[in-house]
């Protein structure tokens, strides 16, 4: 393996990032990764890990056929557990997991299986060690998060402007608010890294306005900087137009369309 991953400064990194989820010499930990995991991730996690003493157990899993002929990224919901209730029971059985898995734990259906157990979950994004070492957690980063999110619970509200022209109104009355930091000693949590996250699930059909995406922001799904601008028109929480004529916004259109599923908007 290149020597660049081995770099003192991204195991210290990662280091670092454990001992702020309150891992501790003999802990009994996992590091879960799938065949298309990127492997200096694991390699770090498990390298930082063996070097604070922790007891350290690798589950490897198969990613496996994708269920979808479209490209997914960024959902949070890793498939790879599915169909494995032995791993998932072995995960359980651990104090602390540092997920590698490509998209991530946070939404799939064996979480709560794994976090009733008392785990503590960091999900570690699929980035390169510098990225993640430049986003590196501190340990008062959950300060502004949670002033954040107790101004957000007291919310009824929520209006978000831009000068590129978005205006987006939510009704934030019986919103669930989240947060994360970037690191969690709560048994039975989850966080992921990078963090400073703040957000609201509100009720249905409280959402509408208009939000403009700028030239130089984030695709998430695609992983690519946008070159043109794209207005999305939502109504009742459902875009309903995407206006733009440049690549950006014909390549939009054409992933909504292209499930045939209206809830894909």
């Amino acid at each position: 393996m290149s020597s660049t991953f081995w770099q003192e400064r991204y195991l210290a990194s990662f280091e670092r990032v454990f001992r702020l989820c309150g891992v501790q010499p003999g802990d009994a930990c996992a590091v879960l990764s799938e065949t298309a995991s990127r492997d200096d991730l694991r390699q770090l996690a498990v390298g930082a890990l063996e070097r604070m003493g922790a007891q350290v157990m690798q589950v490897v899993v198969s990613t496996g056929v994708p269920a979808y002929t479209l490209p997914i990224r960024s959902t949070g919901a890793a498939q790879c557990l599915t169909g494995m209730p032995h791993a998932a029971k072995a995960l359980a059985a651990c104090s602390f997991i540092a997920d590698c898995t490509v998209e991530g734990l946070q939404h799939a259906a064996q979480l709560p299986e794994i976090l009733a157990s008392g785990a503590r979950v960091l999900v570690i994004s699929q980035e390169h060690p510098e990225i993640l070492w430049r986003c590196e957690p501190r340990a008062d980063d959950d300060k502004p998060v949670r002033e954040a999110m107790r101004r957000l619970k007291q919310a009824q509200h929520l209006r978000v402007t831009s000068a590129a022209g978005t205006d987006l109104q939510v009704d934030l009355t019986g919103a669930r608010v989240g947060g994360v930091w970037g690191f969690t000693t709560k048994a039975g949590s989850l966080t992921h890294w990078p963090g400073g996250l703040v957000l609201a699930f509100p009720a249905a059909q409280t959402v509408r306005g208009k939000v403009v995406l700028a030239p130089g922001d984030v695709n998430l799904t695609f992983k690519t900087y946008l070159r043109d601008s794209i207005e999305l028109v939502l109504e009742d929480d459902h875009v309903v137009q995407v206006n733009g004529s440049g690549v950006d916004a014909q390549m939009m259109r054409g992933y909504f369309e292209a499930w045939s599923d209206p809830q894909a908007y």
